[in-house]
């Protein structure tokens, strides 16, 4: 799970979770959201929740790999399906980005996490969490 925020005050935040696989034309699999604000005392109030899915990848760029571990940015256009308040698909950008600091592999510019800009809102990561690429054969025994 990683968590994002706006720029705003308080922020939005928005807990994400997601797994799935990547080839640099097409994703799949997806995962779920919720988007909250952190007013008052929890539980916060949430303002949707719901899943998400990918619809079609922008880029992936593989920046190298360490062990059974992969760093690199995957730039994606996905679908929230929301169930709270109410069911609607909203389309979203979303950028995944993972960063493998003890092999030395770093996307320059870009912080470890989910950056998620929609409905007029962009989320940056703000170091809770952790994005992790794998590469290989999903077959495998």
């Amino acid at each position: 799970m990683v968590v994002s925020r706006t720029s705003g005050s308080p922020p939005d935040l928005v807990a994400l979770e997601g797994d799935g696989g990547v080839t640099p034309s097409e994703a799949t699999g997806g995962g779920v959201f919720t988007h909250f604000v952190p007013t008052g005392s929890p539980p916060f109030p949430i303002k949707a929740a719901g899943t998400w899915k990918p619809t079609h990848v922008n880029n992936f760029n593989l920046i190298g790999t360490y062990g059974t571990l992969a760093a690199g940015v995957l730039d994606m256009q996905v679908n929230l399906v929301r169930e709270i308040p109410s069911r609607a698909v909203i389309p979203a950008h979303m950028k995944v980005v993972c960063n493998l600091g003890p092999a030395g592999l770093k996307n320059d510019g870009l912080d470890e996490g989910v950056y998620l800009d929609v409905g007029g809102l962009s989320f940056e990561p703000f170091g809770t969490g952790l994005t992790v690429f794998t590469p290989g054969n999903k077959n495998e025994d």
